[in-house]
């Protein structure tokens, strides 16, 4: 809103162009529904005082012409895309809570180490936990996957491009219970993922081809993925490796430790751990958990 009357400047190029009138259109249709306060001795108009109120934005913003609605929702949308890209690039982004062993991924509780602290009111005990997260699919696992499928619109598929002398292979499989036509995405590294989409779509990007073709491909990238991540797998090379960093985007195989129960008991010492850690390593990540055998577990994970 604060870009949208001149307070602060854009982020992003807005809908039309650089040198559009969507500011002016919008300045115009917002001032209509009462969202923002026409001022004649300044050039822009002012912010309403409820200008952060969701719910009245959202009631308002019904009485402008819908294309306006829609170049507006457009721009929201680029603007929250790039302000989380940044703070992914920053390390700062807060997933809120991650969940593991709720999608298919294979989690195992390798160690753990018991604290007990004595205080004036009593004993705390606080845990160290090290599990691994698997959550790749092997190619054998997917093969019998491919033998109980059922249409013919299913199957592996290959990426029309190559990167780095390599194609990207996923499987397809119908979802069930959701509206008509949309597929499940599994990959070699990452096995199920969350968006489902439209064959449409998946077509536009890859192409039908049987098991054996996809075979190598498939193989490749789930065994580089246990140790490289996706940058250096497609493009030979990964910026946080350059620099003597760690990176686990694409990895299938993560490792985490996670401090449960009396936390708050130590809470002080993790502040002082965190204060001096940069990047990703600086903010906290609550995470739960079931393991394979149907333990579960809920803590902070510490990097």
């Amino acid at each position: 809103m604060k870009s949208i009357v001149g307070l602060d400047r854009p982020l992003v190029i807005p809908p039309g162009g650089a040198n559009s009138s969507f500011f002016k259109d919008i300045q115009q249709a917002l001032i209509g529904v009462g969202m923002l306060i026409k001022d004649e001795q300044l050039e822009n108009a002012s912010l309403d005082k409820d200008y952060t109120s969701i719910s009245k934005f959202l009631n308002r913003i019904l009485g402008i012409q819908v294309d306006l609605q829609n170049k507006l929702f457009q721009y929201f949308m680029d603007t929250l895309n790039h302000i989380i890209n940044n703070a992914k690039k920053d390390g700062v982004w807060d997933m809120g809570i991650l969940d593991l062993g709720s999608e298919g991924e294979n989690v195992k509780k390798l160690e753990a180490r018991t604290f007990i602290g004595s205080f004036s009111t009593g004993t705390a005990t606080t845990e160290l936990n090290k599990v691994s997260s698997e959550r790749g699919l092997p190619f054998e696992t997917v093969s019998t996957m491919w033998q109980e499928l059922r249409t013919v619109e299913e199957g592996f598929f290959l990426s029309n491009q190559m990167r780095n002398g390599k194609r990207m292979a996923i499987f397809v499989k119908a979802a069930k219970g959701v509206k008509k036509n949309l597929y499940q995405i599994f990959r070699p590294n990452t096995g199920l993922q969350g968006k489902l989409e439209s064959m449409q779509e998946i077509k536009k990007k890859y192409q039908k081809v049987l098991p054996k073709a996809a075979e190598k491909d498939w193989k490749l990238q789930y065994n580089s993925s246990a140790s490289q991540c996706s940058h250096a797998y497609w493009r030979g090379n990964c910026k946080r490796y350059m620099v003597y960093q760690s990176c686990e985007v694409g990895l299938r195989r993560r490792t985490y430790y996670i401090l449960s129960g009396s936390v708050l008991s130590v809470w002080s010492k993790v502040e002082d751990i965190l204060a001096t850690a940069t990047g990703p390593h600086s903010k906290m990540q609550i995470l739960r958990l079931k393991t394979d055998d149907g333990a579960k577990l809920v803590g902070k994970i510490e990097r």
